[in-house]
């Protein structure tokens, strides 16, 4: 009966030391995993209208204002941004032609610096033929008031083209308003057929936004932009929902756009993934301490057990003349020894099924281990106590 009490002993202390450690190895993955998710998830945001089917006339789309964007990028919460901007100038017409016989009016000027984005979204529908010399680079470059000096390119529709009865190369004027005053040469660097997707017209002049942003302080005016979309540095995650408090106060100003407008963040993907994992975090953060209290009381419990059924061995090594203090060391170490052993043994199969994940816990299993042995320590040295401290006699005639 001996030989099962000991392998209960260890079996005992090895259960409850996998399973402690195995709820710390939870708890600590589940932190890494949402911190992980925390530091690399890219949330998207875009400024919108409020009321989708809202139009802003004289705008050809530009209704979001260059110091609302300004003023979010300077945020510091924005890691990269996407940015169209448009504009609605009086005509276009081809050079050497008057613009009342042969402009096509009220034109639409996109423009945009980042083309493999632009075409992978809204120019989808859209193809280009670039002239010779020029190519989609041209979107990228930087094109200041110094620059006009020289030919700066423009990408027009086919039917445009068709039109104006010009050609790739050719040069022709844009007209900024009635009077005249502002009229800027460019240079045809190509041509795309079928349609873009803009809020104004499906026909817009394409041009780099540096070119517009330039075009547009030549005739007193601010950017605007069309689209304004940005990723936020992960790093924002965290408070995700002031800074979307924040950036909302910022676009719904009343000189922030020519219409109403929203910043909505594309956080779905974050709270989706963390929520739930979070809610299980703050489960087993609970369910922790209760186990860590439910191991001492088990090991108590069996100690207590255990060692009082060594009673009657207890009195007959008292009879024999053994001393009170030995007869407790032989008590205590019938309990402490194969509790030691369970504990080892549960924190190397652990480690063996585990590996780095407990080696990595290195607090939580001294802790796990240590309940465990200060249950079983503590109860075991006070129920030796008790045991020795009653008369030989009256434990022989104790029964089990």
């Amino acid at each position: 009966r001996s030989g099962i009490k000991f392998i209960l002993g260890i079996g005992v202390a090895c259960l409850f030391t996998c399973a402690l450690l195995w709820l710390a190895m939870t708890i600590s993955q589940s932190r890494v995993e949402i911190d992980r998710l925390y530091d690399t998830t890219v949330v998207e945001a875009e400024i919108v209208k409020q009321i989708p089917s809202m139009t802003a006339k004289g705008t050809g789309g530009g209704i979001i204002k260059g110091g609302t964007v300004d003023e979010i990028l300077a945020s510091g919460a924005i890691e990269s941004d996407y940015l169209e901007a448009a504009a609605e100038w009086t005509g276009i017409a081809a050079e050497g032609s008057t613009m009342e016989a042969d402009e096509i009016g009220s034109i639409t000027l996109l423009a945009f610096d980042q083309p493999e984005e632009f075409f992978a979204d809204g120019g989808t529908k859209a193809n280009i033929e670039y002239a010779d010399g020029w190519d989609a680079d041209l979107f990228t470059q930087n094109w200041s008031q110094e620059s006009l000096q020289t030919a700066v390119p423009v990408v027009l529709s086919s039917s445009m083209m068709q039109e104006l009865n010009i050609s790739l190369l050719d040069t022709v004027s844009l007209y900024g308003d009635d009077s005249g005053e502002v009229v800027i040469n460019v240079v045809i660097a190509g041509v795309y057929t079928g349609t873009i997707q803009t809020q104004d017209t499906s026909e817009p002049i394409l041009m780099p936004l540096s070119l517009l942003e330039t075009l547009e302080n030549l005739r007193g005016r601010e950017l605007c932009y069309s689209t304004a979309r940005f990723s936020i540095d992960p790093k924002m995650n965290r408070e995700l929902s002031s800074l979307t408090e924040r950036m909302k106060s910022i676009v719904e100003g009343e000189d922030a756009g020519y219409l109403a407008l929203d910043f909505v963040c594309w956080d779905e993907e974050l709270t989706q993934a963390i929520a739930p994992m979070e809610k299980n975090l703050q489960l087993m953060n609970t369910l922790y301490p209760v186990s860590l209290g439910l191991s001492v009381l088990i090991a108590a419990g069996l100690s207590v057990l255990l060692t009082l059924l060594n009673r009657k061995e207890a009195a007959i090594l008292r009879v024999l003349g053994m001393p009170k203090r030995r007869v407790r060391t032989v008590l205590c170490g019938e309990q402490l020894l194969p509790g030691l052993l369970g504990v080892v043994l549960g924190i190397l199969t652990a480690l063996l099924v585990w590996k780095s994940a407990i080696a990595s816990s290195g607090a939580m299993v001294l802790l796990a281990a240590g309940c465990y042995l200060a249950g079983l320590l503590f109860s075991t040295i006070g129920t030796a106590y008790i045991v020795t401290k009653e008369k030989p006699l009256s434990l022989l005639q104790a029964r089990e």
